[in-house]
Order: structure tokens, then sequence, then C-alpha cells
């Protein structure tokens, strides 16, 4: 019995995705994006959003989430609201941003090669 309960723990401790559940409501949120920061402006119909000072393109299909955000579009976003993506790549040229997640006040970054 005790070896089934043991190799139970080992299974479950590699099938556990590697991220944090949101205090209430269960949701996971990554342990780290490529950009994270405070929501500076908000212009989805010209197809971007500005973080941190800097324009991040977005479009239909991105899609929000997060414990204070019930799935949906940009439009469910708000000036002031922390948030985290990944992006394939920077510039005029990448492509826009296929999910955001809404972060906790609590959240912070996880990955190993960040400085701050």
């Amino acid at each position: 019995m005790k070896i089934r309960k043991y190799l139970f723990a080992v299974i479950l401790s590699l099938v556990v995705p590697s991220g944090v559940m949101a205090a209430k409501g269960g949701r996971f949120i990554p342990e780290h994006f490529d950009v994270y920061g405070t929501v500076d402006g908000l212009y989805p119909a010209k197809g971007y959003i500005v973080v941190d000072d800097r324009v991040y393109y977005v479009n239909s299909a991105t899609r929000v989430r997060g414990k204070e955000a019930k799935e949906g579009n940009v439009d469910s976003l708000t000036t002031g609201q922390r948030v985290g993506f990944f992006t394939q790549s920077p510039g005029a040229n990448s492509p826009p941003i296929s999910e955001i997640w809404v972060l906790p006040r609590s959240w912070q970054d996880r990955h190993p090669d960040k400085d701050d």
C-alpha cells in the first residue's frame, strides 16, 4: 500500500504543469511571460495595446484570460491592469498576441534568467 501511495506521488509530480493557480477561481497562470507589465492604453479597433509604454499588436482572435477577467477579448481589459503574454518576435512585423493573462497584484515572474 505504501508503494502505491509513493508511486502515485511520483506520477503526480511529473504530471502537474509548471505554473501557479490563481487563489480564487483556480485558474492557471504561467510562472513566466515574455512580457508583463501594466496596461497604459487600449486601442483594439486600431489593432494594438500599450503595455509599459511599448506597443503590442492584437486582433479579434486575441483572448484574455485570468481570474479577474472572464475569458474574453481585448475589450475586457482596462488601463492599469497588470497583464502578461508571450511574443513570437517584437517589432512592427510581429504577429498579434494570441493570449493575454490578467495578473493578480501578487504575481511575480519566476524566470530563472531574470535579473529583477
